[in-house]
């Protein structure tokens, strides 16, 4: 008695069976439609990643040789500095040299000044005490000094 309720008259059984084949027909055009998408979809992202991969590639490419370049400026950079220390440091020394030298011969030739002035002035002064004008002013003048002391 069950069996008889699910069993189907003929024609309903033909018309759910072509409505349910429909109904798979559709959805499998629209499942082929959305695989069609997604591989074109798919396509285009792994184009779009191969350019980018590419794109990354000149990109590290062009980083590598400007990191190089930069390294071999400060490499050089590096050299000239230190050849230029070098060079400055000997001038320095030379300098320093030939100022020490320039001084021991200026403290040299200011001793001998101050010896032949000494002599000068040691020359000058017997000189003074022999002359008989120079002798005569002096008296003079402590005659002069020794009135005006006196008033």
């Amino acid at each position: 008695a069950e069996d008889s309720r699910d069993v189907l008259p003929p024609e309903q059984q033909q018309y759910q069976q072509h409505h349910l084949q429909s109904a798979d027909r559709t959805e499998l055009s629209d499942a082929k439609i959305r695989l069609t998408e997604l591989e074109k979809s798919s396509a285009e992202t792994k184009r779009e990643l191969i350019n980018t991969k590419q794109i990354l590639e000149h990109t590290k490419q062009e980083l590598t040789k400007e990191l190089a370049d930069t390294k071999q400026t400060l490499i050089d950079r590096t050299s000239e500095l230190a050849a230029t220390k070098l060079k400055l440091t000997e001038e320095l020394a030379d300098t320093k040299l030939k100022l020490n030298e320039e001084l021991a011969n200026t403290k040299s030739e200011l001793s001998d000044t101050q010896s032949r002035l000494a002599k000068l002035e040691s020359e000058f002064l017997k000189l003074q005490m022999t002359n008989p004008k120079t002798v005569w002013w002096k008296r003079r003048a402590s005659t002069y000094t020794a009135s005006a002391d006196a008033d």
